[in-house]
């Protein structure tokens, strides 16, 4: 027993780089505190601090910032310009004009623009859910591993070392 208690302090001195017959000592006890965080409130945090839920909320901000514009090619556009031209010894010419464009086409141009923003915003909006429900999954999963840790650890605090030590 003592020659494989040997061997095996030989390995760990390998794995840290020491002399295989150094000794390796008594490790110190671990003070062990529980997770102080609810899942619910790593929930909220995670919601507020998240960068990739922040993205993901800009880009269905930008989105329906489009259909806003989208609905304002359904009003004429009016233009004013004013030019002026040196000729040389020739006039100088001076040009004034007013235009404006009517969105003729409406139901053909605009209205398939509007509702192609229209679900290009309902997309971001569904990706944006998707993103929030996948993060959220991942906390549960690891909140759920860091609790079943927290169990084993007081487990083997308790119940099982002092056991295996009256057994010896």
């Amino acid at each position: 027993m003592s020659q494989m208690i040997k061997a095996k302090e030989s390995s760990l001195n390998l794995l840290m780089d020491y002399p295989p017959h150094s000794p390796v000592g008594i490790p110190e006890q671990i003070d062990f505190s529980t997770f102080p965080l609810s899942l619910d409130q790593l929930e909220e945090t995670l919601i507020r601090l998240s960068p990739v839920l922040k993205e993901a909320e800009k880009n269905t901000e930008t989105k329906e910032k489009e259909i806003e514009m989208a609905k304002k090619n359904f009003y004429p556009d009016f233009k004013v310009k004013a030019g002026w031209e040196y000729k040389g010894k020739l006039t100088d010419m001076y040009e004034f004009m007013v235009g404006m464009e009517i969105p003729i086409f409406a139901k053909r141009k605009q209205s398939l623009r509007l509702k192609e923003t229209n679900a290009m915003t309902e997309s971001s909006l569904q990706e944006k859910i998707s993103i929030k429900h996948e993060l959220l999954m991942n906390l549960n999963d690891y909140f759920i591993k860091a609790k079943t840790a927290e169990n084993l650890i007081h487990l083997y605090k308790t119940q099982i070392i002092p056991q295996s030590q009256l057994a010896l």
